[in-house]
């Protein structure tokens, strides 16, 4: 294996933790969400810190697409799974 599918799963390592800490620390900032009330829900994307979660979040599927377009599941799967 070379060096760019090493970078792709690195990458998916560290974008999708990253994305669900940034995600979690914004919305705990924003605080509780009541889904009837979908203004308030949607007026949680001002928070940089949730915006930025979803942002690395986006990196992580496109990487992970990446990486399951040259292996199998069964292969990228434990590999990013750290």
């Amino acid at each position: 294996m070379n060096l760019r599918k090493y970078l792709v799963l690195l990458s998916v390592m560290i974008f999708g933790g990253t994305g669900d800490v940034l995600l979690k620390r914004g919305m705990q900032d924003f605080g509780p969400v009541d889904p009837h009330h979908l203004l308030h829900v949607i007026s949680a994307l001002g928070n940089p810190w949730v915006l930025g979660g979803i942002a690395l979040l986006i990196c992580f599927f496109a990487a992970y697409l990446t990486a399951l377009s040259w292996a199998v599941l069964s292969y990228v799967l434990p590999a990013t799974a750290m």
